[in-house]
């Protein structure tokens, strides 16, 4: 649960929603030691824990790429 931890504690200090790419998350998060592409297929494969704590995510395809959003629910 190394992931979800990190993205909980970065989501947990943030009142608004967060959008970018997976490579991204993991500069602001602070992750390091995961390869960008398996970090968010283990994210997306994570959203139930991650929604059970309060932060919802969301991927879209865009002609930039991936984006990914995280946003704090009640």
């Amino acid at each position: 649960r190394e992931v979800p931890d990190c993205v909980l504690n970065f989501m947990g200090t943030r009142q608004e929603t967060w959008e970018g790419t997976a490579s991204r998350l993991m500069e602001d998060a602070g992750i390091e030691n995961f390869k960008t592409n398996a970090f968010g297929k283990h994210l997306a494969q994570q959203a139930g824990f991650l929604r059970s704590r309060g932060i919802e995510y969301s991927r879209k395809h865009s002609n930039q790429g991936t984006i990914l959003g995280l946003a704090v629910i009640e």
